[in-house]
């Protein structure tokens, strides 16, 4: 940046000055990670544990995972940060509903107040063979019921798949229309669990009343009866 001004000299001319000067602004970094690591617990599922020494306009954090360091999941819900604070914060997620591999990758999606995102760098975990195998594999894909039903705020629904295949499971209305997409995506073998918080694709809570829930994985379809209740 260049200033300009003037000075009188010896003779008591007015001489023009041009002075070059730079000025730097100091951006706090929203979140920036100390420490990110992982463990697998003596149950098999993986202790994700990270900390920062400030924040500042912290919404929170979202994880996510992958098995093959390409495509990425979300695998949380939004993990509260603290807003601004200048002292050390620590935090923490357990992931249970692990698929049957042998490495695993995570990264965190951290997110200001304002709405921006930042992405950590990719941890890898590696699972023992042990681990693996005490995943038994699913003989069958079922879809289990609703538990607890009747519900207030949310329920937690499970299903099993046999194999890999393209899985939908959608909540509707007694109308038929679709209420909140649960799972759009690819999976491999094993159990899964899913939560719905009884809010739609706006993240709108809906009224109290009857829903269905639909798993589609391949040929197979199942749909079950669930109540909310407010």
């Amino acid at each position: 940046m260049t200033a300009h001004t003037s000075a009188d000299n010896s003779d008591g001319d007015t001489l023009a000055l041009d002075v070059d000067f730079s000025v730097t602004w100091d951006v706090p970094v929203p979140a920036e990670l100390a420490s990110f690591a992982a463990d697998v617990t003596v149950d098999q599922d993986i202790q994700l544990q990270w900390s920062v020494a400030s924040q500042t306009n912290n919404l929170g954090w979202e994880v996510y995972r992958s098995i093959d360091n390409d495509v990425f999941d979300m695998v949380s819900d939004l993990i509260a940060g603290d807003g601004t604070s200048d002292t050390f914060g620590s935090f923490d997620f357990l992931d249970q509903d692990l698929p049957m591999t042998n490495v695993v990758y995570y990264y965190l999606r951290q997110i200001d107040l304002n709405g921006t995102a930042t992405r950590s760098s990719t941890i890898e975990v590696a699972l023992a063979p042990t681990a693996v195998l005490e995943r038994a594999l699913p003989l069958n894909t079922t879809l289990a019921q609703n538990f607890p039903n009747p519900f207030n705020p949310e329920t937690t629904i499970q299903f099993d798949l046999a194999g890999e295949t393209t899985v939908s499971l959608r909540v509707y209305d007694m109308t038929g229309q679709v209420v909140r997409t649960l799972v759009s995506a690819n999976r491999s073998a094993g159990t899964y669990t899913e939560l719905w918080n009884g809010t739609n694709e706006q993240g709108v809570k809906v009224g109290s009343g009857v829903y269905f829930y639909e798993l589609k994985a391949g040929a197979f379809s199942s749909k079950k009866k669930m109540t909310l209740l407010q």
